[in-house]
């Protein structure tokens, strides 16, 4: 009870798993349906009832990701087609796409719903990051199939568009494919699953571009073709006339100085690199204003206490050595207690003391027996405590008479007790819930030492780690607050892993795509750098790596490859064109490419989980710095390679 009386906490511990979301839901649904029927039963109006706790915790995420997919999922097509339209400004270009688009995402689902069974917040966010890749081949096809039409008929434009623009695209998406395998290597499962899934569907919107969107195009000129009205309705304009040519001019007309400048603003981000943090805390990532956290809030101020447990574990082979432990446990936990680190703690050691303690307490209670003033007499003790509830206006009900009956019990012990003995007689039941014994170990659960309302629940948590280290192996803390230690050393190492091996797999595809390795230099080089700037502003404005943002890293590599390749490809075939005029050319695909990218990802950022916003600024923040890199870089690199000045 609060101090002012008006806030009552009823502590309940349900069966089955806080872990597995369909007990979540059931319990939801039955507390629900509890409270009516305790209102309809009551006279008391007024009453508001809240819920909070582990299995509440894991409703509302699955409730609230649920919703952010959706919505980011819709917003990011809907602001990619607006994008489609206003650059290519033809509805012929949002049908074209649109459809193979919506085919891929379906394909998608169905895929992830039979191998994993459910989408996650880390394979949900596959959902927004197709939608913007995927439409990347379609703009780079598109594109030059609108500039083939100028000169050609539907047939010649798409075989000309597909045999020299479709291996770029292709290549393109394998690098890509390539940089989500590398999540697979991850020791996160929730990683690897999003590796798999927007790797699979990055093939099958490939399919779909390379199939539907061809189909559709022919099929919508030979309706213009049989039906003239269609031109004024599907539009007939070329798409924007925007040629980058005097923005690239500006990085070839003196590549040395342009790539001084650029070697200096990366020389500029390197020491951020170095600065960058993995964080620990996943209460960071909760949404701050939800009301079950509001909750936990208020409760931490009236009560003391944000009632947030967390368990340790004892374990040993030899019984009496894991309650001897416990015990040891327990005096830490108390000194806990005193220098404010936590409020609470239960642990079977508090009902066991050790056979020096309990003979003590024997010899005491001989010797007030000894007495013969009736203070240990049951009978007299059930007849004050029944005087004592009607006086306070309470009564007596079947959990207080079971009670005295066991304190009868408890009070005709003669001899000390053993861990086995409390197995075997009434204690067993309150017991139970906290011993797994089994033929090869005991393993003694100390649940649960709850936070002080002083401290946030990381650093009481690090209170709690730094005391039981002492005890080596034999005592651990598991569970989500504990757990973003040991996954802060996971992530490290599978920060490494996972941006090596999309590294190589990056220079693979590319390697087998220009079959030089100069251009494929070329390629990597504002791939790496750009990188690096990413990076380097994630140290300086001191963003985090989490559990969420992680993956964009590797990520960055394989989607900003793609304006590489398609910038170096075109620089091969320009034939007489000069570099500026031709890279100027495809700049508009790029520019187009990576607005709908980053469209597709700024997405995330409507969503209310704090997890999602972290993936889509990063990325965002990564597919911009890829554009920079390929727009002013790239064109200087080339031309300086050529000798020119």
């Amino acid at each position: 009870m609060s101090r002012d009386g008006d806030l009552a906490v009823i502590l309940a511990r349900p069966k089955g798993s806080p872990e597995d979301f369909e007990t979540c839901e059931r319990l939801t649904e039955a507390l629900k349906a509890l409270e009516k029927r305790a209102a309809a039963a009551s006279d008391v109006n007024g009453a508001r009832v809240r819920y909070t706790g582990q299995y509440q915790l894991l409703y509302y995420y699955h409730s609230i990701i649920e919703h952010d997919l959706i919505t980011c999922a819709w917003a990011s097509f809907i602001l990619v087609m607006v994008l489609y339209l206003i650059f290519f400004r033809r509805i012929e270009s949002v049908i074209v796409v649109g459809l193979p688009l919506i085919l891929t995402m379906l394909w998608t689902l169905a895929f992830a719903k039979a191998v994993f069974g459910s989408v996650n917040a880390l394979t949900g966010i596959c959902i927004a990051l197709l939608i913007g890749l995927c439409v990347d081949f379609a703009v780079h096809i598109y594109h030059r199939y609108l500039e083939e039409r100028v000169n050609s008929g539907p047939e010649l434009s798409q075989k000309a568009t597909l045999c020299e623009t479709g291996p770029a695209v292709f290549s393109a998406a394998m690098s890509t494919v390539a940089a989500f395998l590398a999540l697979r290597l991850s020791n996160m499962l929730g990683l690897q699953d999003l590796g798999m899934v927007t790797a699979v569907g990055m093939l099958l919107g490939l399919v779909s571009m390379f199939t539907v969107l061809p189909a559709m195009l022919t099929i919508l000129a030979a309706m213009r073709e049989r039906f003239p009205f269609l031109n004024s309705v599907l539009g007939t304009k070329p798409g924007m006339d925007v040629h980058l040519g005097p923005v690239v001019r500006l990085a070839t007309r003196r590549p040395t100085i342009t790539l001084a400048l650029i070697g200096a603003l990366t020389l500029i981000a390197l020491p951020g690199v170095f600065m960058i943090r993995f964080e620990d805390d996943f209460t960071r990532l909760r949404p701050k204003n939800a009301k079950i956290f509001q909750l936990e809030g208020e409760l931490t101020q009236r009560l003391g206490s944000p009632l947030l447990n967390f368990p340790i574990i004892v374990q040993h082979s030899d019984p009496e050595a894991a309650w001897e432990l416990a015990r040891q446990v327990s005096d830490e936990l108390r000194k806990g207690i005193e220098a404010d680190e936590i409020s609470a703690f239960l642990s079977p050691a508090l009902w066991l003391p050790d056979r020096q303690e309990q003979q003590k307490v024997l010899a005491r209670i001989k010797q007030i027996r000894g007495q013969d003033n009736g203070l240990l007499d049951a009978s007299r003790i059930r007849s004050m405590l029944a005087s004592a509830y009607e006086a306070n206006g309470l009564r007596m009900n079947q959990d207080t008479e079971r009670f005295c009956d066991f304190l009868e019990k408890a009070l005709s012990v003669r001899a000390t007790l053993t861990p086995a003995d409390l197995m075997q007689n009434d204690l067993a039941p309150l017991i139970s819930p906290y011993i797994n014994q089994n033929e090869m170990t005991e393993i003694i659960a100390i649940s649960y030492a709850s936070t002080s309302g002083g401290l946030s629940v990381t650093t009481s948590l690090e209170r709690v780690l730094h005391r039981m280290s002492k005890f080596g192996d034999s005592v651990t803390v598991p569970g989500t607050r504990a757990l973003g230690k040991e996954v802060k050393a996971i992530l490290k190492d599978d920060f490494v892993v996972m941006v090596l091996a999309a590294l190589a797999g990056i220079i693979i595809v590319v390697l087998l795509h220009f079959r030089r390795g100069l251009h494929c230099a070329y390629t990597l080089i504002p791939l790496l750098a750009a990188t690096l700037w990413t990076l380097g502003i994630m140290g300086w404005f001191g963003i985090e790596l989490n559990l969420m943002n992680v993956a964009v890293i590797p990520l960055i590599p394989g989607i900003g490859v793609d304006d590489g390749i398609q910038v170096v490809h075109r620089f091969r075939t320009r034939q007489d064109r000069s570099a500026s005029e031709v890279i100027g050319q495809t700049g508009m695909a790029l520019v187009v490419t990576t607005l709908t990218t980053m469209a597709a990802f700024g997405s995330l950022s409507l969503a209310h989980y704090p997890g999602l916003r972290a993936f889509g600024l990063l990325t965002t923040l990564g597919v911009g710095s890829c554009l920079l890199a390929s727009l002013v870089m790239l064109p200087a690199l080339l031309t300086w390679s050529e000798g020119g000045e």
